[in-house]
């Protein structure tokens, strides 16, 4: 089956400048493509209602709101897209408040060719992950997915189960959660339970446990690896919650299909 191909938002108030990344991006090799260009920071939110991109490139310097100021109304409406910010500065404070704001990567310029080509590959394998992980998540079923369009809360959960989505392998926590989608732990933790039929603990420990099968089935990764990859430092842990669920142990679910 052919990847599919991720839209990019090229937000850049320079010219010349917005053209070169949007010829990098379609000389990159990767299954991308430039829909939509902004030049400033409002516009870079008004096109990604209207575009819905899977990646954004942007300076950090555009006129009115600044690309920082903008990455994090971004994450704020779009977690599961990813932002990588752009400057001509190399000042570390920069780049730490862009990382805060929850952009991917931090490049400088000029942007070079080989580094954006190696970033862009990346981000789309992510990107590859993250779509497989929603298809096999046991929420994000075709039945939940119904029940959550007509939900009152339907933008609230999305936005939360794509930021579950992005972090699960790191150690996340309701009360993040929660503060993403800016509501209290108590309320989101009441909703979520009552919109999805899975306590948040629940959910999070099925998404991981997909992701183990799916690495148990095609990689030949030690479980201790997968284990890291999937969000648990303990490999014994991980052992004793996929026999709860799956009835077997993880190497005895990887010899069937050996």
């Amino acid at each position: 089956m052919d990847r599919p191909v991720y839209r990019i938002l090229v937000a850049e108030d320079e010219e010349i400048a917005r053209r070169s990344l949007r010829l990098l991006c379609e000389r990159s090799g990767s299954p991308v493509e430039v829909v939509s260009e902004a030049n400033t920071g409002r516009q870079v939110l008004e096109e990604l209602e209207r575009a819905r991109p899977d990646i954004i490139l942007m300076d950090v310097v555009m006129p009115g709101m600044n690309g920082l100021t903008a990455a994090k109304a971004v994450r704020e409406r779009s977690p599961a897209t990813k932002i990588v910010m752009i400057s001509a500065y190399e000042v570390f404070s920069y780049a730490q408040e862009a990382l805060r704001a929850g952009a991917a990567d931090y490049l400088l310029k000029p942007v070079r060719p080989e580094q954006l080509e190696a970033l862009l590959k990346k981000l789309c394998t992510d990107l590859d992950a993250a779509r497989a992980q929603e298809t096999s998540s046991p929420v994000l079923s075709e039945q939940t997915n119904a029940l959550l369009a007509n939900s009152p809360h339907t933008h609230i959960l999305k936005s939360a189960l794509a930021f579950i989505a992005a972090h699960y392998m790191q150690q996340l926590t309701l009360e993040q959660v929660a503060e993403q989608v800016a509501l209290s732990s108590t309320y989101f933790s009441r909703i979520f339970k009552q919109e999805t039929g899975y306590t948040f603990v629940e959910y999070l420990t099925r998404l991981r446990l997909a992701e183990v099968k799916r690495l148990l089935r095609t990689t030949r990764l030690s479980l201790a690896e997968i284990s890291y990859a999937v969000g648990y430092q303990n490999p014994n842990y991980l052992s004793e919650r996929f026999k709860a669920l799956e009835g077997m142990t993880p190497s005895a679910y990887r010899r069937n299909y050996e």
